[in-house]
């Protein structure tokens, strides 16, 4: 047989052809995950998937005689260098196959988030159906904090009441809330701040117990609920532009075992996006964020910074660090985290803190012995700066 014309038929070089012969034997020994069409069609192998198969699958094949009169041959030394020679090469034919692999599972992967991010545009085009523009006439803007919405708790107590239905009857609250503002202020665009726990999570037992749903269905309930807000929000608004941060319930795991940025509620502004990205006055502004912790939007020639606030307290330590890591003085900083609003001057830079849409009474709040009412916070800006806070309580 002449090996070099049957090679030239199969359109394949020497080492193409020992790396299919090794995917082959991998395939046989149970090592890799590749089918017989993907064989087929990595070598571009003009026969069918089948007959490589049953070329190799009998003990008359190819494969099982290689095997066998390897396994009789006498190693001697020569053939114990040649060994080490075929050794070394077949571990870099087995780390180009693990490469191939990675990449291949790789591609696999952004092919379903693509695919994932065109369904949920479909879907919002559906929807949110394009509205006319407002032009609107107005010396001043307005933030809006959504912060600690915690969506999937479910509690019942003395100490409060919540659950995904109310946490829609409170945003709807809220946005009624917002116009009444808007109409007093004659506002003309909105920044609307995502500040973490948007999701209930799972990092604690007691949590997880507390839980209606589980955590994709969390994220999916939640950025629903945060896509429909901010669709009637750009119905009144002349441009609503959005930026998030990340809170603490939504890690993937405990604390030490996870990295600061492995947070779930950042599936929700990728959700949100996709879904209302065929709209013009909407605009997700996170490109000068200095991570997924720290943001910062700019209103009218003024930085405003964005945490969640479990890393960052709201004390002159706190502001301190804070600045010192971003390298300049901030208009303000706004933050959620601990279900109360509160506003403090700290070294002239304002910190607002916004309350939670949950409130209290799940077991965390009553172990502690901490009630409230649920509260958001509503800015007013202009050219100045902060001109009025309107936190908004719900019942």
């Amino acid at each position: 047989m002449d090996i070099a014309a049957e090679l030239q038929k199969l359109n394949m070089s020497e080492e193409e052809y020992e790396q299919c012969l090794l995917d082959i034997q991998d395939k046989l020994d149970g090592v890799s995950d590749l089918d017989w069409e993907e064989i087929r069609a990595k070598y571009n192998i003009h026969y069918a998937a089948d007959v490589i198969r049953k070329a190799n699958g009998t003990p008359f094949g190819g494969y099982m005689v290689k095997k066998y009169l390897d396994s009789k041959r006498p190693v001697t030394c020569s053939d114990s260098k040649i060994y080490d020679i075929r050794k070394e090469k077949q571990k870099l034919f087995d780390e180009r196959a693990a490469l191939t692999k990675m990449k291949r599972d790789e591609a696999r992967i952004e092919e379903d988030i693509l695919l994932l991010r065109r369904e949920v545009a479909e879907t919002g085009k559906l929807k949110y159906k394009p509205n006319v523009i407002k032009t609107i006439d107005g010396d001043n803007d307005m933030i809006i904090c959504l912060s600690d919405l915690h969506i999937g708790e479910d509690v019942d107590s003395w100490g409060g009441k919540y659950n995904s239905d109310i946490a829609k009857e409170r945003l709807d609250e809220y946005l009624g809330e917002i116009l009444k503002i808007q109409d007093r202020n004659n506002s003309r665009d909105a920044y609307v701040l995502l500040l973490g726990d948007l999701i209930s999570g799972n990092i604690h037992l007691t949590v997880q117990l507390q839980n209606r749903e589980n955590a994709v269905e969390q994220v999916v309930k939640a950025a629903e609920l945060v896509s429909d807000f901010l669709y009637e929000l750009s119905r009144h608004f002349e441009h609503v532009f959005v930026n998030s941060v990340s809170g603490n319930h939504s890690r993937i795991n405990l604390k030490d075992n996870v990295l600061r940025n492995e947070r779930l509620d950042s599936l929700v502004p990728w959700y949100c996006k996709a879904k209302l990205e065929h709209l013009d006055n909407i605009t997700f502004i996170d490109e000068f964020n200095y991570d997924s912790s720290v943001g910062s939007i700019e209103v009218r020639d003024k930085e405003y910074i964005i945490v969640h606030g479990d890393m960052d307290t709201n004390d002159q330590s706190g502001v301190a660090k804070l600045v010192f890591m971003i390298g300049h003085i901030p208009e303000a900083v706004i933050m959620g985290h601990l279900h109360n609003k509160s506003f403090q001057n700290i070294s002239n830079v304002k910190v607002i803190r916004s309350g939670s849409l949950c409130g209290t009474g799940d077991d965390y709040t009553m172990s502690k012995r901490i009630t409230g009412r649920p509260e958001q916070m509503v800015l007013i800006v202009d050219e100045g700066g902060i001109v009025s806070l309107h936190p908004v309580t719900f019942n």
